[in-house]
């Protein structure tokens, strides 16, 4: 079965329970939304829905939420970033460079944050197939020598990394660190 744009809360949400998920009104809502933002570039399948659901409903409450980033790199320049991100109403933004667009994007949301985080692990991996598929991205960062993990999904695999950052930063945040 695949799913588009068109598709309602009500067919995702079947789909979700097909899963094996159980999910409340809100985890729901948060996996619809999601849905909503990677169905309008492509149709999606049930191993998406999995992922949304992994990526959006099983993590906690976000006190950081993307708005939006721009990657710059290329084989002649060094990368950089720039992200904007909310934090509870407020915008804020970072701008960072790395040995890589996605150093840089983890570098320019720790300046948002005002925090340094060890990156312990770091794996991107495709839920789907073809020129189009869906990345799947785990970042698990130490702090405090704890281990806290993030999932991102996204047809861009900067995005995914950047949405499992920042999830996983969430999970620091919520745990009063």
């Amino acid at each position: 079965v695949v799913y588009d744009v068109n598709d309602d809360m009500t067919a995702i949400s079947s789909a979700v329970a097909s899963l094996g998920y159980d999910l409340s009104d809100e985890e729901c809502a948060k996996v619809y939304e999601e849905f909503k933002r990677v169905a309008a570039k492509k149709p999606i399948g049930i191993k998406e829905i999995d992922a949304i659901v992994a990526s959006t409903a099983l993590q906690g409450p976000q006190t950081y939420k993307i708005e939006s980033y721009v990657i710059n790199t290329g084989n002649i320049i060094n990368a950089t970033a720039n992200i904007m991100i909310d934090k509870n109403g407020e915008t804020l933004s970072g701008i960072s460079s790395g040995d890589g667009p996605i150093d840089a994007a983890f570098n320019a949301i720790e300046e948002v944050v005002g925090s340094y985080y060890e990156l312990d692990d770091f794996q991107i991996r495709a839920v789907t197939e073809g020129k189009e598929a869906v990345g799947n991205a785990i970042v698990k960062l130490r702090y405090e020598g704890r281990l806290y993990s993030g999932s991102g999904i996204s047809t861009d695999i900067i995005g995914a990394a950047i949405r499992a950052y920042i999830a996983a930063i969430n999970k620091i945040v919520y745990e009063g660190n």
